[in-house]
Formats: C-alpha cells, sequence, structure tokens
C-alpha cells in the first residue's frame, strides 16, 4: 500500500482506485520536459496529470525524498535520461495517485534513449501499482538502460521490469514483489544482463527469459512465493540459443519449450545448477552443452513435474558432427 506520511495527511487527497487524484498543496506535472528540469523535495509530492515525456537533450532529475503520484492513463516517457538518486533515508517513490491504489492503476515508465546516450540512474527508488497500459511491464526498457541499485519494483499488473534494450543492464541490491508476472521479463540476446543480491518474492514468475538471453550474474538471489513456489526461478522460453551462454548455479532454470543448442554455439549449465523440463520438452543439441558438475555441487536434470514419473519429459538429442568440439557431462544427473 502507499506509505502515509504527514504530507499525505495533510494534503486531505481524495481519490477513487482508478480516479483522477487532485492533492491540495500538490505540484500537479504533465507534458513534454525540453530542458533540464529538477523535482524537488520542497516541491513534493508531484502528481502527474498527464504523460510526462522527457526528449533526448534534456534530464529530469528527483530529489531523494521525492514521491511521484501518477493519475490512471499516465506515465513517464524517457527518450532523455532520468536520475532518481534517493537514498536509504531518503528513498524516492513512484507510484499510483489513488488512495485505494491496485495493480494497474498507471501506466509506467518507459526507458528508450539510444545507445550513445548517457545512463539513466534509479537508486533507492520505489516503483509500484503500475502496468496499465500496452507495454508488456510497468518498467519497460527498450533503449539505453538504466542503472538499477536498491531499487523496489511492486504491484505490478504485468511484468515488473522488460527488457528489450540495445545495451547491458546490470540490477543490484533489489527487490521485485506481488508483480502479477514475471519480476524480470528479458528477450535481450546481444548484451549481457546482470542481477545481484536481489529478492523475488510473490511474483507471477520470478524471472522469465528467451533462451537466448544473455545472463551472465546471478549472485545472491532469493526467491520465496513466486507462482506459489512453482515460479521460483527461470522460466526459459522454447527457442534456439545463438553463442556462447551460461545457465548459473544462483537459480533454477525450467524449459517452458524445448531449447536448441544450435552449431557453433555453446550452453554451459554451472555446478550445482538445477534444470527442469516441462513435459513434452526437451534440448536439441547441434552445438555443445557443458554440464560440468562437481562431487559437491552436481548438476541435475529432472522433470519440472511436483510429482515426476518415467517419461515425464522428452530428452537430450545430441546430433553435432564429428569434427565439432564434444558435448561433456561430469557429475550429472
Amino acid at each position: 500500500m502507499t506509505r502515509i506520511t504527514p504530507w499525505l495527511a495533510a494534503a486531505l487527497a481524495v481519490c477513487g482506485p482508478l480516479a483522477t487524484c487532485t492533492v491540495v498543496g500538490a505540484t500537479n506535472v504533465g507534458g513534454t520536459i525540453s530542458t533540464n528540469t529538477t523535482w524537488t523535495l520542497a516541491g513534493s509530492p508531484y502528481v502527474v496529470t498527464s504523460t510526462v515525456a522527457v526528449v533526448a537533450a534534456a534530464t529530469l532529475t528527483i530529489e531523494p525524498g521525492v514521491v511521484v503520484k501518477f493519475n490512471a492513463g499516465t506515465s513517464l516517457d524517457l527518450p532523455g535520461r532520468l536520475l532518481a538518486q534517493g537514498s536509504s533515508a531518503a528513498p524516492i517513490v513512484l507510484t499510483s495517485s489513488s488512495a485505494t491504489p491496485t495493480a494497474g492503476n498507471w501506466g509506467g515508465l518507459t526507458f528508450r534513449a539510444s545507445a550513445a546516450a548517457p545512463a539513466s540512474q534509479l537508486i533507492h527508488a520505489t516503483i509500484s501499482f503500475g502496468g496499465g497500459w500496452a507495454n508488456a511491464g510497468m518498467v519497460y526498457v527498450t533503449g539505453r538502460a538504466p542503472q538499477l541499485d536498491h531499487v523496489t519494483i511492486s504491484d505490478s499488473s504485468k511484468h515488473g521490469l522488460v527488457f528489450r534494450g540495445n545495451t547491458g543492464i546490470a540490477v543490484t541490491s533489489s527487490s521485485f514483489a506481488a508483480n502479477a508476472q514475471s519480476g524480470i521479463d528479458v528477450t535481450v540476446t546481444v548484451e549481457g544482463v546482470t542481477v545481484s543480491g536481489t529478492s523475488f518474492t510473490g511474483n507471477g514468475q520470478a524471472i522469465s527469459a528467451d533462451a537466448n538471453a544473455n545472463l551472465l550474474d546471478f549472485s545472491g538471489l532469493s526467491f520465496s512465493g513466486n507462482g506459489a513456489g512453482a515460479g521460483d526461478g527461470v522460466l526459459v522460453r522454447a527457442g534456439s540459443i545463438t553463442g556462447t551462454r551460461t545457465w548459473h548455479s544462483g537459480s533454477s532454470w525450467e524449459l517452458e519449450g524445448t531449447v536448441a543448442v544450435t552449431a557453433g554455439a555453446t550452453l554451459v549449465v554451472a555446478p550445482g545448477t538445477t534444470v527442469k523440463l516441462r513435459a513434452g520438452q526437451s534440448f536439441d543439441v547441434p552445438g555443445v552443452l557443458l554440464a560440468e558438475g562437481t562431487s559437491a555441487a552436481p548438476i541435475l536434470f529432472t522433470s519440472a513435474n511436483a510429482t515426476p514419473t518415467s517419461g515425464s519429459w522428452g530428452g537430450l538429442r545430441f546430433r553435432a558432427p564429428g569434427a565439432a568440439p564434444a558435448s561433456r557431462f561430469t557429475h550429472a544427473t
């Protein structure tokens, strides 16, 4: 729920769940930002009455402790740069303007700056109760990825964070909670995605990704109650791996469909990793599959079924030509 602060009590905000909110003493904002602009703590709370668009040459800076409330149907569009650098003592809040917010009350944030542009930053910030727009997630990245550190993304009616960007992204020391679909959804293939020190709690699925997504670091992750426990890990969509990819041991990996490791490509399954396959799904390996566990950290390939039986999934098919490098399995079941 929205944090009740002294300014909120004094402001006498009266809003229905999806209504346009009017807050006495608030700063109303909307429209295009074409020059460098700062939303100050003195002007907080800010109520977004129409979608705010920051043009490519401009920067919107949000000071620590600022609260931004979005009316229904509004969002923050970012061809330009966002600097939202809060602190542990004064986090930045981006949320619904409703007094009784629910998932989908407003749209979200779209990051679509060019790859050459300076990166946006979200640090010690909370984004909640969005997803009510055409984009697939409440935080939607199609261009230069922002830095995300100590960020909470929660209560989206869709995915929390969707990454379709043209640069790598790093998510550190953050949390994803109560998002209707995945906490993070990834389709990027060229640049890498790093997620570390981050928790996933009560989402429909913790992480979902295309088979060819380049996921670089999964250290220090925790999972609880995602998909009632069945979604505590990475859900891999059917598709082809065309480069060198690693499935890390910081998470389980579940195949939603058949995954092919194409000729010339390599999939490395790290020691200690569990790979689960749904009914009828399999690995097709014209390329190389390296599953080299250890006695202390073996690798497991098994059924995604909670009560597996013989034949619960397909299998692994190796069909690389004779001159190709060999796949290898050690300490694997």
